[in-house]
C-alpha cells in the first residue's frame, strides 16, 4: 500500500482510507493465493476480423463527478 497510514489501533481494522488502486493491489493478493499481480487497465479490445469491439475512452478517467 502506497497511501500513509495514521499510526494508530483502528488502523489494524481498516479506518484508514486508501485509494482504489491500493485496494485493488490487496485484494488481488488474496484472489491470487498470496502471489503479486499488478493491476491493468484494458484499453481496447480487437475481434479476429481486426474489428474494434470496445475501446476506453481516457477522458473520463479522474473525473470528479460529486
Amino acid at each position: 500500500i502506497s497511501t500513509p497510514l495514521y499510526d494508530v489501533p483502528t488502523t489494524a481494522i481498516g479506518a484508514s482510507e486508501v485509494t482504489l488502486l491500493d485496494l485493488t493491489k490487496a485484494v488481488n493478493v488474496i484472489a491470487n493465493k498470496g502471489k503479486r499481480v499488478e493491476p491493468y487497465i484494458i484499453e481496447n479490445i480487437i475481434d479476429r476480423n481486426e474489428k474494434n469491439i470496445f475501446e476506453l475512452c481516457l477522458n473520463y478517467i479522474g473525473l470528479e463527478v460529486v
